[in-house]
């Protein structure tokens, strides 16, 4: 379990066998890298065939991150620093976070392989949107992953694009909103996909 800190039973979880870790929130820290590097060698060690449950909820974009090659901490914390002191849209700051992670916007799925996925969401972005919730690390947006940033950019307004589209879930992980707005409808208010189990568990 990845939480930020003060929010985490230590001593109950870990009674029933339970890993913790303690995180960077709002803002991504070291913490938040080792995190992401635990998670990834955790889904490494697992046999190729187990199950996966994931309770992903708003938060979970500062609390966890593997950064692409070329992209320090120092960076990631002065860009989301600058996301929060700018009022920039939930979409758009996902767009940026996605293009230096190698996690989100589905970036995870890669470490995933074939095991089948059941995913659970709590939902703090409007239209309960899989990939926006979290930064979509199951889900990527519909229009597939972001190209890298560029190395060099002379201004924040260079990374700052359109966002994600849509849902667009693999086949295979199962979707569900334990808590949300809007139980009976997908994001955007259309239909369940029909490779998802949309609604209320």
């Amino acid at each position: 379990m990845i939480s930020k800190p003060g929010h985490i039973d230590h001593q109950s979880l870990q009674t029933h066998g339970l890993e913790t870790i303690e995180a960077g929130h709002p803002t991504p820290d070291q913490r938040s890298l080792a995190a992401g590097a635990r998670l990834l060698e955790f889904l490494e060690g697992l046999p190729d065939d187990r199950p996966l449950l994931f309770l992903i909820s708003g938060g979970a974009s500062s609390l966890v991150e593997v950064l692409r090659p070329g992209v320090g901490p120092v960076e990631l914390e002065q860009v989301n620093e600058w996301l929060l002191a700018n009022g920039i849209s939930i979409t758009d700051m996902n767009q940026v976070r996605r293009s230096l992670s190698l996690i989100k916007g589905g970036g995870l799925l890669r470490y995933i392989g074939h095991r089948p996925v059941e995913l659970l969401l709590i939902s703090d972005v409007p239209k309960d949107d899989p990939a926006v919730i979290g930064s979509g690390l199951l889900v990527p947006p519909v229009d597939g992953l972001d190209p890298p940033l560029p190395r060099t950019t002379s201004s924040m307004d260079q990374i700052v694009g359109s966002g994600c589209g849509g849902e667009h879930l693999r086949p295979g992980i199962q979707c569900h909103y334990p808590y949300c707005r809007k139980p009976a409808r997908g994001a955007g208010g259309r239909p369940p996909s029909r490779r998802g189990s949309w609604g209320m568990r």
